[in-house]
């Protein structure tokens, strides 16, 4: 689910909007563009019991280990130990 997370942020990602407060180079995707995605690569079943409730404890499960963030119906990852880029 994370690679799938930050595979999204890079190819369709945005900027988070600026009075969020947040740093300028986080990148987020729309919840339910991950939402769509889990289903396509086959991490959620979309005729299982309820996948919207299985989206939502994998979107819990990154929040909570630190991988991910959620507002407003945007995500993005949580990116541990990376260097900025341009730094070697």
């Amino acid at each position: 689910a994370y690679e799938a997370l930050t595979s999204l942020a890079a190819r369709h990602g945005s900027p988070l909007p600026s009075a969020w407060g947040l740093p300028a180079e986080l990148i987020s995707i729309p919840v339910a563009t991950f939402r769509d995605e889990l289903v396509s690569r086959g991490i959620v079943d979309k005729e299982g019991k309820n996948p919207r409730a299985r989206t939502s404890e994998i979107i819990d499960g990154l929040k909570v280990r630190g991988y991910a963030a959620e507002k407003d119906d945007r995500i993005w990852p949580i990116v541990k130990n990376a260097k900025p880029l341009g730094a070697e």
